[in-house]
């Protein structure tokens, strides 16, 4: 078992927390600054997304978190370059997560490479599906640089391909709540507690859920299940509050990441 699930596994605080930063949002200093904050309030793991100009998989909130950083001109390699200058001083494992248009833009292996060198643990590409791997040798180059693939798995995956990424998962599984993009929610949903019993069957890896996190008693319902709750949006949401200067965002991202426990 990898490093990354290992890390997942041990966290003495159940379930473990990741949370999501788009890199470069509001600004590269300030993004950094949260992932700082972040990893100081105990999150376990930190998923920096690497900005794109079309998010399929993200709601309103991390769409406008990414048009914001790439209007700014954030790029890929700025983005290595603030891992890189922030993975000795955090305990928290590193991800990057994006989409497979900006890895294939790139170069695959330029990509992987460079994100092990960054200091990323694991990789999350939700439109890259495994029947692609002949074609580029994505999760091969993965494997490679010892970078784990972390599968993201909806409502409406089916069995059969659950059954196909676990050759390839490592770390993690991700699995997304219900159907649609990502934001808040307040119920699971049968076909969400069904996935997570494939899961079970065909891996032994630790499982995160997205589910909209806004509250402690989310966490805790999140923890009866799966081993890791997903906060992304509602932290990002406070970021976007143009009426306060970022020291303030910050506080009080803060201060919400320190309810949740």
């Amino acid at each position: 078992m990898s490093l990354l699930a290992t890390h997942i596994q041990s966290v003495k605080q159940k379930p473990a927390l990741m949370t999501h930063v788009v890199a470069g949002f509001p600004g590269r200093k300030e993004s950094q600054k949260i992932v700082l904050m972040m990893d100081s309030v105990g999150a376990d793991v930190i998923e920096m997304q690497i900005p794109f100009s079309d998010p399929v998989a993200d709601g309103p909130t991390m769409m406008k978190c990414n048009e914001l950083s790439l209007k700014r001109g954030f790029r890929v390699s700025q983005a290595f370059e603030m891992m890189k200058e922030m993975k000795d001083e955090v305990s928290a494992k590193l991800l990057f997560m994006t989409y497979f248009n900006i890895v294939f833009t790139h170069g695959i292996e330029d990509f992987c490479r460079e994100a092990k060198q960054a200091g990323a643990s694991g990789l999350i590409v939700p439109d890259m599906p495994v029947e692609e791997e002949k074609y580029n040798h994505f999760l091969e180059l993965c494997a490679q640089y010892e970078l784990d693939w972390i599968p993201v798995v909806s409502p409406i995956t089916p069995q059969e391909r659950i059954a196909q990424m676990s050759s390839y998962a490592g770390g993690f599984w991700y699995v997304v709540s219900r159907l649609g993009v990502t934001g808040a929610s307040d119920t699971f949903s049968h076909s969400t507690q069904q996935q997570i019993k494939y899961i079970q069957k065909y891996s032994s890896l630790p499982i995160s859920l997205a589910f909209g996190v806004s509250k402690k008693q989310h966490v805790q319902k999140i923890g009866s299940l799966v081993d890791m709750a997903v906060i992304g949006s509602a932290v990002q949401n406070i970021f976007l509050q143009e009426e306060n200067d970022f020291e303030q965002n910050l506080r009080e991202a803060e201060l919400f990441l320190l309810s949740l426990r």
